[in-house]
């Protein structure tokens, strides 16, 4: 059983290496390297590599590996929940927008792990040469342990339910692509959690001396919703759609066409005056027209809305309201429109080459919103010289 739950260890390990090497060539709305997912995904290959060695037969210091193990846990959902909202926000994050009683926290339950780290001897059984044994001393260890594990047990799910909110936060301004890109910043929330529980099902398991057989389920649920979490990231990331770069490039594909619908109910409560609307309006005109923010293939409602400095909700419910589409909508046609005009005056530049410089990051994408929009391709549109707009 040891070796079975080793080699499920070993894979899970492997994987998380292996995401880390293909996610550290993506880049954020920041134009930032993926710091902090990258920290995230190294944090989860520590803990599946510290699980080898705690049940490995053959390992020695075992109390330092689970040591290390709760400890470094510690610090995987304020990771992750860092790496989302630098992703949600288009902002940067640092070490530092971690609030300081939050790293108390962390520190508190590391130190709790001291005592028994400081256990760990050369063998490869759990308990030492008899003559360090002591009551107290054990008593001492698992006290500090279950303190330990108590501050585990609260900190990940106020991690979850922050990242989750912005999350849903995110998709309430507009600002979400398509279903897709949503599910993948879901995944490591699903990791995160199931090693919740899989952690709360262990301590259980230990305390109330439940069947050892046990652990094996808890490694097959916890290595197998990080395998099949980690194959999906790979995938998307293998085909450069994830969140990171399909936010940056709000194309027709990513947010399909839908009927302008009745948002008055939506907005009934909102404080938009009539002339800070007027003001927002000028401002996209401005924006998209003349500074040709539209064509900037990293552009995003948040972005946007800072270069504006509107917030990003007045922001999508004048795109909403007054203009009677949603902001990939609205960005798409001036793209589209632009693409049309230059089309037409730059006969010698490539369909690929005025795609590009009007936002769309591929041909095939540039192909299907334009025929989309105008009912014909580029190709067509510029040898006829002409096309429905």
């Amino acid at each position: 059983m040891p070796a079975l739950q080793s080699s499920l260890y070993t894979v899970a390990l492997a994987l998380c290496v292996f995401s880390t090497g293909i996610l550290s060539s993506r880049q954020t709305r920041t134009g930032q390297p993926m710091a902090f997912f990258i920290g995230y995904l190294v944090i989860e290959s520590l803990g599946f590599a510290l699980e080898l060695l705690v049940v490995h037969p053959a390992a020695p210091f075992k109390s330092l590996s689970l040591g290390l193990l709760m400890a470094t846990s510690l610090l995987t959902a304020p990771c992750l929940w860092l790496a989302i909202r630098e992703t949600v926000s288009g902002q940067r994050s640092r070490l530092s927008d971690l609030p300081f009683g939050h790293w108390v926290v962390i520190a508190v339950g590391a130190l709790m792990t001291v005592p028994l780290m400081f256990s760990a001897h050369s063998g490869t059984e759990w308990v030492g040469p008899p003559e360090s044994a002591r009551a107290w001393h054990f008593d001492f260890i698992h006290h500090a342990m279950i303190g330990c594990m108590v501050i585990f047990a609260v900190q990940v799910p106020f991690y979850l339910w922050k990242s989750r909110r912005l999350l849903m936060a995110q998709r309430q301004g507009g600002e979400m692509v398509g279903l897709a890109q949503r599910a993948w910043l879901h995944l490591p929330l699903f990791i995160v959690g199931t090693t919740w529980i899989m952690g709360m099902a262990r301590t259980v398991q230990c305390a109330s001396q439940a069947p050892a057989g046990l652990n094996l389920l808890f490694a097959l649920a916890d290595v197998g919703m990080t395998v099949g979490a980690m194959f999906v990231i790979i995938q998307r990331a293998s085909g450069g759609e994830l969140l990171a770069d399909a936010e940056a490039q709000p194309e027709i594909n990513a947010a399909p066409v839908l009927p302008v619908i009745n948002t008055e109910p939506k907005y009934a409560k909102s404080r938009l005056e009539d002339d800070r609307r007027e003001r927002i309006r000028s401002k996209l005109k401005s924006a998209l027209e003349t500074e040709g923010q539209g064509e900037d293939s990293m552009i995003s409602l948040s972005s946007l809305s800072r270069s504006l400095n509107e917030k990003p909700h007045y922001v999508s419910q004048v795109i909403n309201q007054d203009l009677g589409t949603n902001f990939y909508e609205l960005v798409n046609r001036h793209r589209i429109t632009r693409a049309q005009q230059r089309l037409r005056a730059e006969p010698d530049r490539t369909v690929l080459e005025i795609a590009l410089a009007v936002g769309f990051n591929s041909k095939s994408t540039f192909n299907t919103a334009f025929r989309r929009y105008t009912g014909t391709t580029p190709t067509r549109f510029r040898a006829s010289d002409a096309g429905p707009s």
